[in-house]
């Protein structure tokens, strides 16, 4: 696994990328997670505008929660399934607000 640092375009928080995560990949390929504020966990060693996107919506929230932010996520997955939780819906906003600002990533850049 290689890291890469990264600001976001959006909040400005620095951010490890961890590339080819075996964590992550316990999602499969091309699977991405958030897992804190600060670290985006990537199973490959790209990661498109998109998703990257996406999961800088998931480490702002993880900034704003603090160290609850995955205790929230879990409740969240669990009450209201993957798709309609709220940490999805917030990182979906996220995602088509500011996806122009973002471009993709690959490890060693």
């Amino acid at each position: 696994m290689s890291y890469s640092a990264w600001v976001s375009p959006v909040s400005g928080h620095k951010i490890t990328i961890h590339w080819r995560s075996r964590l992550a990949r316990l999602g499969g390929a091309n699977n991405c997670m958030t897992p804190c504020a600060g670290h985006i966990l990537v199973s490959d060693s790209d990661i498109n505008a998109e998703t990257l996107c996406h999961e800088d919506g998931h480490e702002i929230t993880a900034a704003k929660r603090g160290v609850f932010y995955l205790l929230w996520v879990a409740w969240a997955f669990v009450f209201n399934g993957y798709e309609r939780s709220k940490a999805e819906r917030e990182a979906e906003e996220h995602r088509s607000k500011y996806v122009h600002r973002y471009t993709g990533l690959k490890e060693g850049t």
